[in-house]
């Protein structure tokens, strides 16, 4: 039998507590390990090459822009009365001075072909030396009278153009002095139509009389119009305090095809151009003002490069110092923070920038 001293148990507890630490770090050293070669494993990246590419700088409509005529007239009746007769309908093509609508008027016409052949007889008794110039004066004052009436209870297209609203019925109650949300009769001129759009107050200063424009009118079609700024109002509308505006018009090159009025337009203005400068994607450009960046890559890791930028748009940016054609350049992932000296591995090219 043998005879373990106090002593002895201690030393046999510590020897035991050694052998365990050390059993446990042999379990726990394969786990290290895996862990940190996880934590060096490359980061994926999606990159690009710096290439000579067009570029053009453009001003967008902070909404959608309108097609407008030159004319537009909502016509109604001078006075009270039934609604006899409606000779258009909408779609109509109309002539200056055509009647469109008429009141019940029968007596108005009775009387002005009473007036008109007052007047022929006036003018022939005043020829004759019968009739005194008071009495012809009488006659012409009581025609324009008669005129005016009778104008009263038609309605006239003032100019030739197209109907585009009718609202009118035979037998309903015409009422000069009651507002109706909608006109009587609506007409546009066939002109050249032009577009009217509002950009934004910080755009202001970089549009210009004559620029280039790419209007797109879908209830047309789908490839755009080209046209070009014609007026630009000196004047910001406050009307939303966060989206203050200017107001612009655009011609348009129809190409002999009328646009409808009031259809909604995409307007994108070509403020600047530049034929083959070096350029990257837009995206990959860093930094706020003054101070711009991009990664490259070295050796497998990431290089910053600090960047001159001259023209840019919404998809590409010219780089006037930093890089030269050819430059692989980084897209910065959504799950990671591009650093200085990140050791990384490119998943793809991407190319479709250049399209």
């Amino acid at each position: 039998m043998t005879t373990i001293l106090p002593n002895q148990n201690l030393e046999v507890f510590i020897n035991l507590k050694k052998k365990g630490k050390t059993a446990l770090l042999s379990l726990l050293f394969p786990l290290f390990v895996l862990i940190l070669s996880s934590c060096s494993k490359p980061t994926p990246i999606v990159v690009a090459r710096a290439a000579k590419a067009p570029i053009e700088a453009t001003i967008s409509a902070v909404n959608a822009g309108t097609v407008t005529a030159e004319r537009a007239a909502e016509l109604s009746f001078g006075t009270v009365g039934i609604v006899a007769h409606v000779h258009v309908t909408i779609g109509d093509q109309v002539k200056e001075g055509q009647i469109l609508a008429e009141l019940e008027n029968g007596d108005l016409k009775t009387a002005l072909a009473n007036a008109e052949r007052d007047v022929a007889r006036a003018k022939n008794l005043f020829s004759r030396k019968v009739l005194a110039p008071t009495e012809l004066e009488a006659a012409v004052k009581a025609l324009d009278i008669a005129q005016a009436a009778f104008e009263k209870s038609i309605i006239r297209a003032p100019f030739s153009g197209l109907i585009t609203e009718e609202n009118l019925e035979i037998g309903q109650l015409s009422q000069v002095t009651t507002p109706t949300a909608q006109a009587l009769l609506r007409l546009v001129d066939l002109e050249r139509r032009y577009i009217v759009a509002d950009i934004d107050e910080v755009d202001l200063p970089h549009l210009k009389l004559g620029m280039t424009a790419r209007v797109t009118i879908l209830a047309k079609r789908r490839e755009p119009f080209i046209g070009s700024v014609r007026k630009i109002v000196p004047f910001v509308s406050t009307k939303k305090e966060q989206d203050r505006t200017t107001l612009i018009e655009l011609e348009v090159s129809d190409d002999g095809e009328r646009l409808p009025v009031g259809a909604s337009a995409e307007v994108e203005i070509v403020a600047d151009t530049r034929s083959d400068p070096i350029a990257v994607p837009t995206r990959v450009i860093l930094g706020r003002g003054g101070e711009r960046f991009l990664f490259s890559i070295a050796e497998g890791k990431l290089k910053r490069i600090p960047v001159k930028l001259g023209l840019q748009s919404y998809n590409r940016s010219e780089v006037l110092e930093g890089i030269t054609e050819g430059t692989i350049v980084v897209f910065p992932p959504v799950d990671t923070e591009l650093k200085d000296g990140l050791s990384v591995t490119i998943q793809a090219e991407d190319t479709k920038w250049l399209s």
